[in-house]
């Protein structure tokens, strides 16, 4: 055999055996100045698959824990301590020590050589031993006037403690303030929040203006700590400022939901001042679509937010990012920021950044004789593309006899589809000649007219493409005039001929009212129907617009 293939073979084998050597590694983590008091204390790191519920350390005395690990030789491992066998209360892992965990906070590491070896103890959320720790007393107060207290009093929770909502109480000193002084480690930057209870549904909302970002589309408080006792400066419970400095305003926020089907539930507001809680906060439906909320706000804050279809976010706008901030999830949240005095923002179009263009639309006028029909006793009706072909939505008016008109608003320069139908349901639709209607896609075709100005159809007779061969006299349409118009509830009629019967039909062609022998000089009173735009017609009129406001 080949000398120089030999020694190749052995000294392959001997690196192998040396790369794939397990070392011994004894993990101490002091809990001393924890704030602490676990039953379990674990481990979780790469090495064993991230695992704390299997990663439970010996305590032995003192306040130090340990566990000792078969680790592969030179290799690089990550991991944390935890005060239990989950990551609820994972240690906070200081930046000076740790590299990035991919969620905004850190993890320890450790390159492993090639013999046994400890790790620490190191003091639990720190970089050193806890007798090389060197705490420093910081005072914590917060203005709570504003605020109902819990029956579980006031909190603090941050990186000092672990992020535990139930251990640091805050206790009264007067005034609506709480107060409450902890050890926190030197040369150190301390993240906090305050909680009106113990829980973190009490969580206070920070403010972006005095906060930092927490990773999850929200901000905590922060302190710098020195060597010696400070104080976080007297705040309000979700303010940058005191109680005294800042008199709250009203803020109105708009959205227009004029492009939108809205859900059943209604249309919904949330953000950094809700703790953006999606069912909490409901807007009011005004006019024209547009929805409503008004909040009362700090001067001077910056606060996100968002609007809802519905009570959750899978009814959420998709903010554009030309307006928007990034949500820390991929997509966006509006922010304002609060003036000193009340302010009604303008009303924005549901997930866009400018107002709902406006919507050109026109009269038009649709006609049917039905002298060689039966009329069905329940009606008769259109049915097209301005109600989705909804057979029951639009019942026609009887303006002579025989002759049933409606007059609709449609959307300006848009090819109008219809048919008539001798009753509410499809069963009872014309057959509209292929000479005059185009294909309907179920084997029948449909009438249509371009509406590019307020037009009345030509009268045809049903399922025709003419008039009926015995037609009602026709009478030159005369005018109504209306004054004034628009109108708060009373109207002066102009008409130089008797009108016999007077009819209200609102945009959607629905009969509202009835006014019957009105002469020249007659007023009518329209003031207890509802603010909006409708037509009054008779027959041998034209149908005139009115606005009741």
């Amino acid at each position: 055999m080949n000398f120089k293939f030999i020694l190749t073979l052995l000294i392959c084998s001997l690196w192998y055996s040396v790369s794939a050597q397990l070392v011994n590694i004894t993990f101490q983590v002091d809990m001393s100045n924890s704030g602490l008091t676990p039953t379990v204390v674990s481990i979780g790191g790469g090495f064993q698959g991230w695992a704390p519920e299997a990663g439970a350390l010996t305590d032995i005395g003192n306040g130090i824990w340990e566990r000792t690990y078969s680790i592969q030789s030179n290799t690089n491992i990550q991991f944390k301590f935890t005060a239990g066998a989950n990551w609820d209360l994972v240690e906070q892992v200081p930046s000076e020590c740790g590299v990035s965990d991919g969620f905004g906070s850190f993890n320890r590491t450790l390159q492993i050589g090639n013999i046994d070896g400890t790790y620490g103890p190191v003091c639990y959320s720190s970089c050193l031993a806890c007798e090389e720790v060197e705490l420093v007393p910081v005072t914590f107060r917060v203005d709570m006037s504003n605020e109902t207290v819990g029956p579980n009093g006031v909190h603090v929770a941050g990186t000092f403690q672990n992020w535990n909502p139930a251990t640091s109480e805050l206790l009264p000193v007067g005034f609506g303030v709480y107060e409450g002084t902890f050890g926190i480690a030197s040369n150190s930057t301390a993240y906090f929040k305050f909680i009106n209870g113990n829980d973190w549904p009490g969580q206070e909302a920070v403010p972006a203006d005095c906060g930092n970002p927490d990773g999850f589309g929200s901000f905590n408080r922060f302190i710098e700590v020195g060597t010696e006792s400070s104080s976080y400066t007297e705040v309000c419970f979700e303010g940058c400022y005191s109680c005294d400095e800042v008199i709250p305003v009203l803020v109105t926020f708009q959205v227009d939901m004029s492009n939108e089907i809205v859900d059943p539930l209604g249309v919904f507001i949330t953000g950094s001042f809700n703790d953006f809680d999606a069912a909490d906060i409901q807007m009011s439906q005004g006019l024209d679509n547009v929805y409503e909320a008004v909040l009362v706000l700090n001067p001077g804050e910056t606060i996100q937010y968002k609007f809802l279809n519905g009570p959750s976010f899978d009814g959420q706008e998709s903010v554009p990012s030309e307006c928007g901030i990034d949500d820390g999830f991929g997509s966006f949240n509006r922010s304002h920021s609060v003036e000193a005095s009340p302010e009604t923002l303008p009303a924005l179009c549901f997930s866009s950044c400018a107002a709902c263009p406006t919507i050109e639309t026109y009269l038009l006028t649709l006609g049917v004789d039905m002298n060689d029909e039966v009329p069905n006793v329940d009606g008769v009706y259109v049915a097209g593309t301005f109600n989705d072909f909804n057979a029951s939505a639009h019942q026609m008016i009887e303006s002579d006899p025989g002759i049933y008109e409606i007059t609709i608003e449609v959307t300006a320069n848009e090819n109008i589809l219809y048919k008539f139908l001798n009753g509410p349901s499809f069963d009872f639709e014309e057959e509209v000649p292929v000479d005059c209607g185009v294909d309907d896609g179920f084997g029948g075709f449909n009438r249509s007219i371009l509406v590019d100005s307020d037009i009345s159809a030509d009268l045809v007779c049903f399922s025709t493409c003419t008039i009926c061969l015995v037609q009602v006299d026709e009478i030159a349409l005369q005018e109504i005039r209306l004054s004034p118009n628009p109108t708060n509830g009373i109207i002066n009629l102009q008409t130089e001929n008797t009108i016999e019967r007077l009819t209200l039909i609102d945009m959607n062609g629905r009969l509202i009212a009835s006014f019957y022998n009105l002469r020249n000089g007659d007023q009518l009173d329209l003031s207890s129907f509802d603010s909006g735009v409708y037509l009054l017609q008779s027959t041998g009129f034209k149908p005139s617009r009115i606005i009741i406001e």
